[in-house]
C-alpha cells in the first residue's frame, strides 16, 4: 500500500470514530427527539408551568439568543418490554452540563451546576440506571440543563436503552473526544519539554524555541476539551482559550519562517499586530458580544495556518520530498478539521457533530512520527553505505601503508646496497686498484721482467675497473656505463695497433636493470672487443633503439670488426666458451645475442655480434630466443 493510500485509510478511521455513533434501532435503544422546555432556576423537576414543545437538537442560540442559566426538559418514554437489568441514558452532546431524572428519582449529573459550571461542552453524558425506574406506561425523563447567557446551550436527542445496546456507541465517543483531547495534552506537554531542552542546548536556536512557544498554545486550547472541573471563573477561562487559539495560529506563521530560514519583518509585525488585537477583542469587549467578536477573528486569524502550512511544504519539498508528501496530507486535514470547528462555532455544521481540533495534535504528530521512521530508515541505509565505504577505505590505506612500508624498505635496503656498493668501489679503488698500479709500476721498472707479467696486471687492472663502474650509482644508465667502458676498453684496442669507432645514441632508461645486469652487458662487450683484438684490424661499436620482431621496445649494442668472420660450428663447440658465456649473460638481461658473418661496408667482411635488450622486462619473465 503506497503511503497516500495508508494515510487515506488512517483519516477515514479517524473519523469514523469522531463521529456520533449510530445506535437507533439497534437492541431497542430509542432516539428521543422531541420535548417540552421550561425556563426554570428550581432545583428539583417542576410539576407546573408553561412548557414549550421543542424538538431536538434544541440551539439556543437560534431559538433564545438571550436566554440564560438553568432550564428543564421534559421528555416521554413508553415503559420497554421487558423493564428488567440496567438501562442507559446517553446525551451525546450538551452545553454546558445537564443532571437527569427519571420519573422523578435522580439518576446522575456532569458535574456542578454552579459557577465554575462543569465544562462538558465536549463530554459526552451517560448515566446508567435500573431498569425497573421505568415502571409506569408512559415514564418522564427530566434533564436539568445549565446554559451560559450569550453562550451555546444546546441538547440533542436523547437515547435510552438497554445498557448493552448504548455503552459502545458512549465510550467510542467519549475515547475521540476527551480521551484523544487528554492525549494531545499529554504530547504537548511532552513536546514543550523537549523543544525547550533542545532550544537551550543548541544556544536558543529559535526553530525550537518557537516550537515549544506553538505547543505551549495548543496545549492551553487542547485543555479546553476535556477539563471539566474549571480553576477560573467561566468567562475568564474563555477569555484565556480563544487569544490562545489565535496565538497558536500566528506562533505557527513565524515558527515556519525560522524553520524554512526566511526573513520577513513586516509579515511578523502584522502577525503580532493580529495577536495583540486577539488578545483586545478577548479581555475588552463584553460577554455579550464575545463570541461573535472572536469568531470574527479566527476567520481572520486563520489563513495565517494556511500561509504556514504551505511555507512549511515548501522547505520541507525542497530538502525532504517524501515527507512533503507526508506534510501536504497532514496539513490539509489540519486545515479541513479547523474550518469544521469554525463552522461549528458559528453554527454552521449539523447538530451534534464533534470537534476534530483535538486530534490534530495526534495526527501531526503521526505524521512526523512517520516522517521520522521513513527519515531513521534513510539514514540507516546511508549508515550501511557508509560504513561499508569506510571500510573499503581503511582496506585501502591499509594496502596503501603497506606499500608505502615496502617502498620504504625497498627504499632503505636500496640505500644500503648503494652505500655498500660505494664503500666497495672505494677499497677496490683505492686497495686492490692501488696495489695493481705499484704492481704494474714495478713491473715495468724492472726491465729484466718478463712483458707478459705487465701485461696480466694491466688486464687484472681494467677488469677491476671494469666492475668498479657497474657498481658506480653516477653511471646506473646504460649510456652511462657504457661511455665509462669505452675509456676501459679503447687503450687496449690502439695498444694492438687497431682503430676503433664508437658511435653511440642516446638510449631509453632501463631501471630495472641493476649493476649486476650492467656489468652483464659490459662483460658482454668486452668479451666482444677482446675477440676482435685477437682475430682483426678493426672494429666499430654502435649503439641505438629499435623493437624486436614482435614489437616490443629494446636497446640494441652491437661490435662489428673487418676479420674473416666467424665459422658457424665455431660458435657452437665445446672449446668455445666465450661466446657460450656471451650467450648466458644475455639469457640472464632477458635479452637475445646474435654472431653473425657480414661483408662490412668500407671494412671487407667480418663478424658483428649484437645484443638486444627489452627496456622494460617482459612479463613472467620469459626469456627470448637466443
Amino acid at each position: 500500500m503506497r503511503m497516500r493510500d495508508r494515510w487515506f485509510v488512517l483519516v477515514v478511521v479517524l473519523l469514523c470514530a469522531c463521529a456520533p455513533q449510530p445506535t437507533d434501532g439497534m437492541g431497542g435503544a430509542r432516539r428521543l427527539d422531541h420535548a417540552e422546555l421550561l425556563l426554570d432556576a428550581a432545583t428539583e423537576p417542576p410539576t407546573a408551568g408553561a412548557w414549550e414543545a421543542v424538538s431536538l437538537p434544541d440551539r439556543w442560540r437560534d431559538r433564545r439568543p438571550e436566554a440564560g442559566g438553568l432550564a428543564w426538559y421534559r421528555l416521554e418514554v413508553p415503559r420497554p418490554t421487558e423493564p428488567n437489568g440496567i438501562f442507559g441514558l446517553y446525551l451525546p452532546h450538551v452545553n454546558m452540563n445537564a443532571a437527569v431524572w427519571v420519573n422523578g428519582a435522580p439518576i446522575g449529573s456532569g458535574g456542578r451546576l454552579a459557577e465554575p459550571v462543569a465544562n462538558d461542552f465536549n463530554r459526552p453524558l451517560y448515566f446508567p440506571f435500573a431498569a425497573s425506574l421505568l415502571d409506569r406506561p408512559v415514564n418522564t425523563i427530566y434533564i436539568r440543563l445549565f446554559a451560559y447567557e450569550h453562550h451555546y446551550g444546546e441538547l440533542d436527542p436523547v437515547w435510552i436503552g438497554p445498557d448493552e445496546a448504548l455503552r459502545a456507541g458512549y465510550e467510542a465517543a467519549y475515547a475521540s473526544r476527551i480521551l484523544v483531547s487528554e492525549l494531545a495534552t499529554a504530547l504537548c506537554f511532552a513536546i514543550v519539554l523537549f523543544s525547550t531542552t533542545l532550544w537551550l542546548v543548541s544556544r536558543f536556536d529559535p526553530v525550537y524555541g518557537w516550537l515549544a512557544i506553538v505547543t505551549a498554545l495548543w496545549g492551553v486550547v487542547s485543555f479546553n476539551y476535556w477539563l471539566r472541573d474549571l480553576p477560573v471563573q467561566h468567562w475568564t477561562w474563555e477569555r484565556i482559550v480563544h487569544p490562545a487559539m489565535d496565538g497558536f495560529m500566528l506562533a505557527l506563521a513565524v515558527w515556519a519562517h525560522r524553520y524554512a530560514g526566511v526573513r520577513r519583518p513586516r509579515t511578523e509585525r502584522l502577525l503580532l499586530a493580529m495577536a495583540c488585537l486577539s488578545l483586545i477583542v478577548a479581555w475588552a469587549l463584553p460577554a455579550s458580544h464575545l463570541y461573535p467578536a472572536v469568531n470574527v477573528v479566527h476567520a481572520v486569524v486563520l489563513p495565517a495556518v494556511v500561509y504556514g502550512t504551505v511555507l512549511i511544504l515548501r522547505h520541507a519539498r525542497r530538502v525532504h520530498p517524501a515527507e512533503a508528501t507526508v506534510y501536504m496530507a497532514t496539513g490539509a486535514i489540519a486545515i479541513g478539521f479547523a474550518i469544521h470547528d469554525l463552522a461549528l462555532q458559528f453554527g454552521n455544521a449539523s447538530p451534534g457533530a464533534p470537534f476534530l481540533l483535538p486530534s490534530i495534535v495526534p495526527l501531526m504528530l503521526m505524521a512526523f512520527g512517520s516522517t521520522l521512521v521513513l527519515r531513521f530508515a534513510s539514514a540507516l541505509r546511508d549508515t550501511e553505505v557508509l560504513n561499508r565505504e569506510l571500510e573499503q577505505r581503511v582496506v585501502d590505506k591499509h594496502q596503501e601503508l603497506e606499500r608505502s612500508y615496502d617502498d620504504r624498505r625497498t627504499l632503505e635496503h636500496s640505500k644500503l646496497l648503494a652505500e655498500e656498493r660505494e664503500r666497495l668501489v672505494r677499497d677496490m679503488h683505492d686497495g686492490l686498484g692501488g696495489q695493481l698500479v705499484s704492481l704494474l709500476s714495478l713491473v715495468e721498472a724492472d726491465a729484466a721482467s718478463d712483458p707478459r707479467v705487465a701485461a696480466s696486471v694491466r688486464t687484472a687492472l681494467a677488469d677491476m675497473r671494469l666492475v668498479v663502474d657497474s657498481l658506480d650509482p653516477a653511471l646506473h644508465a646504460l649510456d652511462s656505463a657504457l661511455g665509462a667502458a669505452r675509456a676501459r676498453f679503447e687503450p687496449l684496442v690502439l695498444q694492438n695497433g687497431m682503430r676503433l669507432e664508437w658511435q653511440a645514441t642516446s638510449l631509453p632508461r632501463t631501471p630495472w636493470l641493476g649493476p649486476q645486469d650492467y656489468l652483464q652487458v659490459l662483460r658482454i662487450v668486452q668479451e666482444a672487443i677482446v675477440n676482435v683484438v685477437r682475430h682483426a684490424r678493426a672494429t666499430r661499436v654502435r649503439t641505438g633503439s629499435r623493437p624486436d620482431a614482435a614489437g616490443d621496445p629494446g636497446v640494441f649494442i652491437e661490435v662489428q670488426d673487418d676479420g674473416g668472420g666467424l665459422a658457424p660450428a665455431h660458435a657452437d663447440k665445446p672449446g668455445s666458451r666465450g661466446v657460450r658465456n656471451m650467450r648466458a649473460r644475455a639469457v640472464r638481461l632477458r635479452g637475445a645475442l646474435r654472431i653473425e658473418n657480414i661483408e662490412a661496408e668500407g671494412l671487407g667482411g667480418g663478424t658483428r655480434v649484437e645484443l638486444w635488450i627489452p627496456t622494460s622486462p617482459p612479463a613472467g619473465g620469459v626469456t627470448r630466443p637466443a
